[in-house]
């Protein structure tokens, strides 16, 4: 069927097309015919030929697709910041980012991409790979921590611990995969559900602390021994001890009251004890 302008032909839309279609490509010189499939494929193949750059482009459709070796942001240093160096945020008052070098109770928000002076801008990378780093102590694949304001690979056993990533390559000129910044939890910040039990505590870092402090009283006050500990070994009035011989309990008192002699007594007496005046 023809047609006498390109008027004439029928509209079709992207729904209606299987990409097999013949479309007609005109040049000065020559004509000749292509598939959307074919036009498509060359597409894809220039656009991998070549990094293009984006430059003050938003990208805030989710259908879309972003890989990236490095994910960073920019913000301003308040001191010198080296290069590879945890850094903490510092509140701000306008829209800049401030931060600084991590101290032994921060938490990195980030790691500097390539070293900073104060008041200028650079890049801080938060998961990616770290490029040109001196790994040569430690192993590949060891796990990195932030640890007052450096990279380690040993956890830290005070302040912050903060897991950061992974030795990707060692080497004086290094690799680090950086697989994020999130702190371990400190065990204050957990919550404790401290329903029938007679503890107090509402966190796992106080209850410990309390179940602690209730086995040291009762070690101070319980022996567990063959033979019955003397004043002299910390034995006090009111101090329980379990022999272990005869698997009995005993009470160290004050007998007979008002002696200044104290002796260790079967935790439960005989009827003739109590009228003698034994008590606890």
């Amino acid at each position: 069927m023809a047609y006498s302008t390109i008027n004439n032909l029928p509209e079709r839309f992207k729904e209606q097309l299987d990409g097999t279609e013949n479309i007609l490509i005109s040049s000065t010189d020559t004509s000749y015919k292509a598939t959307l499939n074919t036009i498509n494929d060359l597409l894809v193949d220039l656009s991998a030929a070549s990094a293009a750059e984006l430059t003050n482009k938003i990208i805030d459709d989710v259908t879309n697709f972003v890989h990236a070796n490095a994910i960073h942001y920019v913000a301003k240093a308040i001191g010198d910041i080296d290069k590879a160096t945890p850094v903490a945020l510092i509140t701000g008052v306008d829209d800049n980012v401030y931060v600084s070098a991590c101290g032994p109770d921060d938490y990195a928000v980030g790691i500097c991409e390539d070293g900073m002076l104060d008041g200028e801008y650079g890049e801080i990378m938060l998961t990616g790979i770290l490029n040109n780093i001196d790994t040569s102590a430690w192993l590949e694949g060891s796990i990195l921590y932030s640890s007052n304001g450096e990279i380690t690979n040993i956890q830290p056993t005070t302040g912050r611990i903060q897991y950061i990533g992974y030795v990707l390559n060692r080497s004086v000129n290094g690799k680090i995969l950086l697989s994020g910044s999130d702190p371990f939890p400190d065990a204050i910040q957990i919550g404790y559900d401290n329903t029938n039990t007679n503890l107090t505590s509402t966190n796992v870092q106080d209850a410990i602390t309390e179940v602690d402090s209730r086995m040291t009283s009762m070690e101070e006050i319980v022996f567990q021994q063959a033979e019955a500990p003397t004043i002299a070994e910390g034995a006090s009035d009111g101090d329980i001890w379990m022999d272990t011989t005869s698997n009995t309990l005993n009470v160290y008192r004050e007998y007979p009251t008002g002696t200044g002699v104290y002796r260790w007594e079967p935790l439960l007496y005989k009827w003739d004890d109590v009228v003698d005046g034994g008590g606890w």
